[in-house]
């Protein structure tokens, strides 16, 4: 048995815990759980030979023939519901743990069922995502080549992870201020702002995907300025950002077709006219559902999404990390600024606005 095993390692003192688990064929932690109850019942591994096999296992497991079972099960579809409402698995969770204390399950056994429960939802498996809890957005690689640009106009898409309702942008290319504009038009067209943003990964917005993410500076500005969190899709894992995905590949075949039989003079007209025409989509209803991603949007996420800041969002137009000298004055553009004296010899972010220039360490404003 394992437990033998275990025993007859530890007494030898050659092996540490992940290596007796490799080879037993068990985790480092149950190896560990393991020992500290041998040590506690002042067992060795010759004593474990001589024991019957049920006894060994009540060793490891005292309270096997003890434990009730007559637990209390929740009501699934009512707590399915409270979650669509924007509450926590967790918090549902410790409502139930609260109403029904001994006779309830544990956490992880109830977060099993739930899970179990949702695959058999066939209509709301899509509906993953807590209502005004996360923003998808990438840009449609197709392209609309119009008079007023040299080059052919790109088109960013977003979507809310809960009700579907998705936004058009048309931009001139795909840097980092196309991508903001892009996000920001869609909290305007919100009316407020999501939990977390879920962007693919280009250079513009990711300026490192290995070992760790490394968020460009303007990009990351713009998330602090509208209180949302960057998490950006993985390199080769477009299921991250499945939602967008399917935003952009309905953007392609139904309005995309559209644009291409009109002529647009600027690109506000385009966008003006982009605006009307996805909300025509967005105010459809589903196939084999009596409902609509607006209706959707309007019931489950419009009243969990965050308030728009006041002041409008400034974008960097230049970043430079420095190290303040000495003299605590720092060199921007042939300007001299001064920060705080006890900032002198730290690395700061210095961000250069249109009518500001902000120093930052770490994640404090130091100077302005």
């Amino acid at each position: 048995m394992q437990i033998i095993d275990i025993a007859i390692y530890t007494e030898k003192n050659v092996l540490s815990q992940r290596e007796i688990g490799r080879s037993v064929g068990t985790s480092h932690q149950s190896v560990g759980r393991c020992q500290k109850r041998l040590k506690n019942k002042g067992i060795d591994a010759n004593s474990l030979i001589t024991l019957e096999p049920e006894a060994v296992k009540a060793i490891y497991y005292p309270n096997l023939n003890t434990r009730q079972h007559k637990l209390i099960e929740p009501n699934w579809e009512a707590i399915y519901k409270l979650q669509q409402k924007g509450q926590t698995t967790m918090t549902l969770y410790i409502d139930y743990a609260a109403q029904h204390k001994t006779l309830a399950m544990k956490v992880s056994t109830f977060f099993r069922k739930y899970r179990t429960f949702k695959k058999e939802q066939k209509l709301s498996m899509k509906l993953t995502h807590r209502a005004g809890e996360c923003l998808q957005g990438d840009f449609a690689g197709s392209v609309l080549k119009c008079a007023f640009s040299a080059k052919p106009i790109q088109f960013f898409v977003s979507v809310h992870g809960h009700s579907g309702r998705f936004f058009v942008l048309a931009t001139l290319n795909q840097k980092t201020e196309s991508w903001i504009a892009g996000f920001i038009h869609s909290f305007e067209q919100s009316n407020g702002t999501t939990e977390v943003i879920v962007p693919d990964n280009p250079k513009a917005l990711v300026t490192q995907v290995r070992p760790d993410f490394v968020i460009n500076p303007r990009f990351k500005a713009f998330a602090r300025h509208y209180s949302v969190t960057i998490l950006p899709a993985r390199p080769r894992h477009p299921q991250d950002k499945a939602l967008v995905e399917g935003s952009v590949k309905m953007f392609k075949n139904t309005i995309l077709p559209i644009l291409r039989k009109h002529v647009f003079r600027t690109l506000d007209d385009l966008n003006a006219f982009l605006i009307k025409e996805v909300d025509k989509y967005n105010q459809q209803k589903f196939q084999r559902r009596d409902t609509s991603r607006q209706l959707l949007f309007e019931e489950y996420d419009k009243p969990m999404l965050n308030v728009l800041p006041l002041e409008p969002f400034s974008p960097i137009e230049k970043a430079y990390n420095l190290i303040v000298p000495a003299n605590y004055c720092i060199v921007v553009d042939e300007h001299a600024y001064t920060v705080p004296y006890r900032y002198a010899h730290k690395r700061v972010q210095v961000h250069v606005h249109n009518e500001a220039i902000k120093v930052w360490y770490g994640h404090k404003l130091i100077a302005e």
